[in-house]
């Protein structure tokens, strides 16, 4: 991507000051991802623009209306409360007609919003105390969001969370097998998966069979505690996690 067109982009978005330069953000596997920096009013004045997928969000207007809808509810929670919101939520860039999005002349799909200063994104867990704060921060999302009218919103991708549905397509690919590779499928190169839904005392809540443990086998694995119990779900020791050796947790 050229200077030339993000400051293009920018200029969509009536951004003003000298554009300075840009970088690419490499995290994340669908939208092109671009930090710009201008100059105004004797600082630097950065901001995240993006090129979103529409091979991926066949409707991306629809995308953006429901991101509107959540952030507005949510900035106005904070608010509320008598705390800014500035580093709380995102602020979209809007265009003069009120869009907070827009086409270039490829008909491409972009959008922007203030980057936030000083701020780290992580793409992995780092230590517990950063868990924590992934669940603080989460609880208080959905906290925000309790009393949110759902209905508003559209569906961006349709079917993405039928979890039936995409066991069905597994189901009819690895019947079809088109590429002739089910049969080189062995049980000792399957990866052996235990399913740690939650620990209570000393005992680790797992499942035996139904939903979770069919997606593990259709998935290609083996779940370490299918059929131990007649229950779907049931608690084991600690020592049947050990024994199990499973590979993945």
């Amino acid at each position: 991507m050229t200077d030339s067109k993000l400051k293009s982009v920018g200029a969509l978005f009536h951004l003003e000051g000298e554009y300075l330069s840009h970088e690419v953000i490499k995290t994340g596997n669908i939208n092109q991802t671009y930090l710009v920096r201008y100059w105004r009013d004797g600082e630097e004045k950065p901001y995240i623009i993006q090129r979103v997928n529409t091979y991926v969000f066949k409707n991306p207007e629809n995308v953006m209306s429901n991101i509107a809808a959540v952030t507005e509810h949510i900035r106005q929670k904070i608010k509320a409360t008598g705390v800014t919101a500035k580093r709380k939520v995102l602020h979209y860039l809007y265009t003069p007609d009120g869009h907070n999005y827009a086409y270039d002349e490829e008909g491409g799909f972009w959008r922007g919003y203030r980057y936030i200063d000083d701020s780290i994104c992580y793409p992995t867990s780092v230590d517990v105390e950063g868990m924590v704060e992934v669940g603080r921060g989460f609880g208080q999302f959905q906290k925000y969001l309790a009393d949110f009218d759902a209905s508003q919103l559209f569906e961006s991708i349709p079917d993405f969370h039928n979890t039936e549905k995409r066991m069905d397509r597994l189901f009819e690919a690895a019947e079809k097998d088109e590429l002739g590779r089910v049969k080189d499928v062995k049980d000792e190169d399957k990866p052996r998966v235990f399913v740690f839904d939650m620990f209570k005392e000393d005992t680790i809540y797992t499942t035996a069979a139904g939903l979770e443990s069919n997606l593990i086998e259709m998935a290609g694995g083996i779940n370490t505690t299918r059929k131990m119990e007649d229950s779907r779900w049931f608690y084991c020791s600690v020592e049947t996690l050990v024994a199990a050796n499973p590979d993945i947790i």
